[in-house]
């Protein structure tokens, strides 16, 4: 069986100051209620009480493509080798038909079916080898310690992303929080917000330059900025945020 470690990691830290990284405002009722449960890797079926359960095999060097409408999406890493999922299905929806799977030549496609007045929320495993893509329309995106690259896109929502891989993280409404756990040599390394703040840490020997645009907000960096981006040149952090400031740290490498 294979435990939630995810919740009790997020909860632990929920008191945290709100700019410490990883994420630190993750539902704490949803988390709390994933922590007392475990995923048994069987085929698809519907558990009661509104959940769904799912577990299937990615081959390595794939992508996950997680698509949801309404309701926080959780990722982190499996321990096993394969794509386990379970759904918490809101406002009388059908958990049966809550998501489907299918699968084509680039990987594999966790899509939630249910009308978008339907609240379903999301805890994802992907192992290691295997990218993942998050999409949301009106929730928060929480990818914890995954090994390969994330790109991560909400409307309505903040994202707090740790990777060691490229990282895109994407947001209309909400901020964006961003752990990068290795040192680049290249990487693309995206950060975008239309209405919030963009805090990004990553070890304080990475080889990366800075470009950033905070139009109403201030930039902070203990890394180079710079105005224009080179091939030739390091790995860069692009970040653009409308209405809010931006802040790159460095950390000592863990």
């Amino acid at each position: 069986m294979i435990a939630f470690a995810v919740a009790a990691r997020v909860e632990s830290d929920h008191n945290a100051d709100d700019s410490t990284l990883p994420a630190r405002r993750a539902s704490s009722a949803l988390l709390a209620t994933f922590a007392t449960l475990a995923l048994v890797p069987v085929a698809a079926r519907a558990e009661p009480a509104g959940e769904y359960i799912w577990s299937g095999a990615a081959a390595r060097g794939t992508a996950v493509r997680i698509r949801n409408t309404r309701g926080d999406l959780f990722v982190q890493r499996s321990d096993d080798g394969a794509v386990h999922v379970r759904a918490q299905v809101h406002d009388g929806g059908n958990a049966s038909r809550a998501i489907g799977v299918s699968n084509d030549v680039g990987g594999m496609t966790i899509q939630t079916l249910l009308p978008k007045e339907v609240r379903v929320d999301e805890l994802v495993l992907v192992p290691s080898g295997v990218d993942i893509e998050a999409r949301n329309v009106d929730g928060q995106i929480v990818v914890e310690d995954a090994p390969q690259n994330v790109n991560a896109t909400t409307v309505e929502g903040d994202i707090h992303v740790a990777a060691r891989g490229a990282i895109a993280a994407t947001t209309t409404n909400g901020s964006i929080v961003a752990s990068i756990g290795v040192r680049f040599e290249k990487a693309s390394l995206l950060f975008r917000t239309a209405n919030g703040s963009i805090t990004i840490e990553a070890p304080k020997d990475t080889k990366v330059v800075v470009k950033a645009t905070a139009p109403l907000g201030t930039v902070t960096s203990s890394f180079p900025l710079v105005s224009t981006t080179s091939a030739s040149g390091p790995a860069t952090i692009d970040a653009q945020s409308g209405t809010g400031s931006i802040t790159v740290r460095a950390i000592a490498a863990s």
